[in-house]
């Protein structure tokens, strides 16, 4: 899971919360993972092999859609011969000054030169709100139109979605309410923050990741690679129990799947 590719690096605070790296250490990323022989695929190639995963295989996300991906990271993949799926917040994209944490945002032309050039696209919501804190009509909103915009700008399918901020899995009827407004609006795939690898058993709709950042030099970023950090997702999880919920979701019955989101005056060109 990276973000932003960047020669500025602004971030001062811890370094896991990091969301920044630059560029050469991007590279040597790149290149560990070419030197150690690691399979780079799009999702749509791990919904195929889920069941047979190879032993060295990786997929490449980024969250947010920065425009710094096309300047800095798209050259760099292209070198290597590398995919990578990004996910964009699609109802922010196009938008006059459109930024996110003070980063400016692709634009609709960047997005489809680069889908021409091998990188896969995914939905990061239209607003990228905490979703678990939408009302029903919005989270469909944001779910379900995020996904039509995408495709009429791309002219074709899309189903992957990357949930925004952290995952509140301890909000369990949230989460099964969540992942069925996906399944039902066409989305195969959906990305979290929480942290490990992706095993054979694991939920497609609950993918976990492993953050990757500037602090990652070579050792840290090979234990990651070879589970060493994966442990962390235990104590993560019992973090987010002892914090407790900030504010409940509102039950509702599922969406109907034939219904489509209607276009809002609020993200109409």
């Amino acid at each position: 899971m990276y973000h932003s590719v960047t020669p500025k690096l602004s971030y001062s605070g811890h370094p896991y919360l990091c969301i920044e790296i630059c560029p050469e250490t991007f590279e040597k990323h790149l290149q560990y993972l070419v030197n150690n022989d690691y399979r780079a695929i799009h999702l749509r190639e791990l919904l195929e092999v889920k069941k047979k995963l190879p032993e060295k295989c990786v997929a490449i996300t980024f969250d947010d859609g920065y425009s710094d991906f096309y300047d800095h990271a798209l050259p760099l993949l292209e070198k290597y011969n590398i995919k990578a799926t990004v996910t964009i917040p699609a109802g922010l994209i196009g938008k006059e000054n459109c930024s996110l944490n003070n980063k400016k945002l692709l634009n609709w032309d960047q997005i489809r030169e680069s889908r021409k050039r091998g990188i896969e696209f995914g939905s990061h919501s239209l607003s990228h709100p905490s979703l678990s804190n939408c009302s029903k009509k919005d989270l469909e909103y944001e779910i379900g139109f995020s996904k039509q915009l995408i495709e009429q700008q791309l002219g074709e399918n899309t189903y992957v979605f990357s949930h925004p901020y952290r995952f509140p899995e301890e909000k369990k009827l949230f989460v099964k309410q969540f992942v069925q407004l996906l399944i039902q609006y066409g989305y195969l795939v959906n990305l979290t923050t929480r942290i490990g690898r992706v095993s054979k058993n694991d939920d497609l709709m609950l993918l976990k990741r492993l953050p990757i950042n500037e602090y990652d030099d070579e050792p840290l970023f090979k234990a990651k690679l070879e589970g060493a950090y994966d442990w962390l997702y235990n104590f993560q999880y019992v973090n987010k129990i002892l914090k407790g919920p900030k504010k409940n979701f509102r039950s509702y019955a599922p969406v109907d799947p034939g219904i489509e989101p209607k276009l809002s005056n609020r993200f109409s060109d």
